[in-house]
């Protein structure tokens, strides 16, 4: 007591901090919790003790078309660098075999049920949980993340939980897949835009069809559960006249 009467506030600070640095390091190093540290930025001139547990990480990754050879580097590099990788039903085998023996990999049950909200809300808090626990959380998702694949809501839902995840963009078949069968979706004199439509629209219904444009190619995808349907309202509007096509795991000559 007579020191700290001697002594003023940020001196007292000062002697005490000097103290913990020398006990600390008194203390043989097996014995030291590196989980904790004194932070010493603190603007009042107090010290306190913090906790430095690592951080989870989340990516959103694109698959691409199924190829593993048309992944990115970005993404394979995820891959290799996740603790825990949650992915769609989509994801074909050949594109899952890249992933390390040894790391984690989850597939929500309900994504094989006609529920495809109750199969997001559980992947959801699958990441969550693997994120809390510090992990490196990969989502692997088919073609795009941001085109149909609900990536934005899983962005939206990540950082509503205070992480930010990083986007990797993959190759969507929404273009791959008429390249690689010889359809450019755009042709000069031909068609100068293209449209890309989901087949599948709210609570599993047929969706909207977009008018006709002559100098437009129109794609859907997710159609082929729907493609009697979806045919049947494009021939009663003016693509009746127009040349289609329909691509299912398309086969290419990519594969090594």
């Amino acid at each position: 007591m007579e020191i700290a009467q001697e002594l003023g506030l940020h001196e007292l600070v000062d002697m005490l901090k000097d103290h913990l640095i020398q006990s600390r390091e008194k203390i043989p190093k097996e014995k030291v919790d590196t989980n904790l540290v004194l932070d010493e930025d603190r603007m009042n001139g107090s010290t306190e003790v913090r906790s430095t547990k690592k951080r989870g990480r989340i990516r959103l990754v694109g698959a691409g078309p199924g190829d593993p050879n048309l992944l990115t580097r970005a993404a394979f590099q995820a891959i290799h660098e996740a603790d825990i990788i949650l992915s769609d039903k989509l994801v074909p085998d050949e594109v899952l075999k890249l992933i390390p023996p040894q790391t984690e990999i989850l597939i929500s049950p309900k994504k094989f049920c006609a529920d495809a909200n109750a199969a997001q809300e559980e992947l959801n808090r699958l990441g969550l949980n693997a994120l809390d626990q510090g992990k490196d959380v990969v989502r692997l998702k088919q073609g795009d993340p941001f085109l149909f694949g609900r990536g934005g809501e899983e962005f939206l839902f990540y950082r509503s939980h205070g992480y930010t995840p990083q986007v990797i963009p993959g190759i969507s078949s929404c273009m791959s897949a008429p390249l690689l069968g010889n359809i450019p979706v755009t042709h000069r004199g031909v068609a100068s835009q293209f449209l890309v439509c989901t087949g599948m629209g709210k609570q599993n219904t047929l969706p909207e069809i977009p008018s006709y444009h002559h100098s437009r190619t129109t794609v859907f995808l997710m159609a082929c559960h729907r493609i009697k349907q979806i045919t049947e309202d494009l021939m009663n509007d003016v693509y009746l006249s127009r040349p289609g096509a329909a691509e299912e795991n398309f086969d290419n000559s990519f594969s090594s």
